[in-house]
């Protein structure tokens, strides 16, 4: 007889022997003990890639799961990362956290996934080249213009 079964937490239970009264035999009962291990798990964070200026699509944001998740032990799995639509360009863990009162039955690994934010294309419009202009009757020469952008990007 045990209180350890089949949707107890990890842990140690006492096994009892009961009933073992026979008149024939001298019968010693030693108890024995029961041991629940935790269940392996291992979580990781997607990989996703996101153009600069543009909103996470959540629908990406579904982390891998390696091992299992018992039935009836109610656990979620938050996922965060930088959600900025104006996050620089660069690289920003997405995080994996189990929660829910069963995660103590679980040995748990969680890995990181990787957001990429890369540069958002540029369109820098040319409007020349321009006629001379007169003013006061004098004619002056086109203007040049230059432009430079601030991303860092090259105008051509």
């Amino acid at each position: 007889n045990t209180t350890g079964l089949q949707t107890s937490n990890a842990g140690m239970y006492t096994i009892s022997v009961i009933g073992i009264n026979n008149g024939n035999y001298a019968l010693i009962a030693i108890n024995g003990t029961l041991t629940v291990t935790k269940a392996p798990l291992t979580i990781t964070g997607p990989n996703i890639t996101r153009t600069y200026g543009t909103a996470i699509n959540v629908s990406l944001l579904t982390p891998s799961i390696s091992g299992t998740i018992f039935f009836g032990d109610g656990i979620t799995i938050n996922t965060s990362t930088n959600f900025n639509t104006n996050a620089d360009v660069g690289t920003y863990p997405v995080n994996v956290e189990p929660v829910g009162a069963k995660v103590v039955n679980y040995n748990i690994t969680t890995i990181a996934g990787v957001q990429t934010i890369e540069k958002a294309n540029q369109n820098i419009i040319n409007f020349g080249p321009f006629d001379d202009i007169t003013i006061n009757g004098i004619n002056t020469p086109s203007p040049t213009l230059t432009a430079t952008a601030s991303s860092g990007l090259t105008v051509v």
